[in-house]
């Protein structure tokens, strides 16, 4: 049976960085951002971008939601191979989705 699982690391391009608890700040031009998360079926994502764009935010904000942003990839990516090892099997280990045309949803 396949797992279809792994660690993904989200790129986007934000339009504004949280400076604080609650604290945003507008970042003219955007600023590189990354979410990780443990996600199944991660084709979904080229799904809702190619057929239902309209829906890709909401897609994002549901996978990555409860992850921090990260403002450093190096950062992104020790917290994703530390989150890694909380599981026992991962099909598709760390690996990155590239969205950095699109700003997170609420950002």
């Amino acid at each position: 049976m396949s797992a279809d699982n792994g660690i993904y690391i989200l790129h986007t391009k934000d339009r504004y960085m949280k400076t604080g608890r609650g604290m945003w700040k507008t970042i003219e031009g955007g600023v590189n951002a990354w979410r990780i998360a443990h996600v199944q079926a991660i084709d979904n994502f080229d799904w809702y971008r190619t057929q239902e764009p309209h829906n890709l935010g909401h897609y994002m904000a549901e996978v990555w939601k409860n992850s921090p942003v990260f403002y450093k990839k190096e950062q992104a990516i020790r917290a994703a191979h530390k989150l890694a090892g909380e599981y026992n099997h991962l099909e598709y280990g760390v690996q990155f989705v590239e969205a950095a045309k699109f700003n997170f949803p609420g950002c």
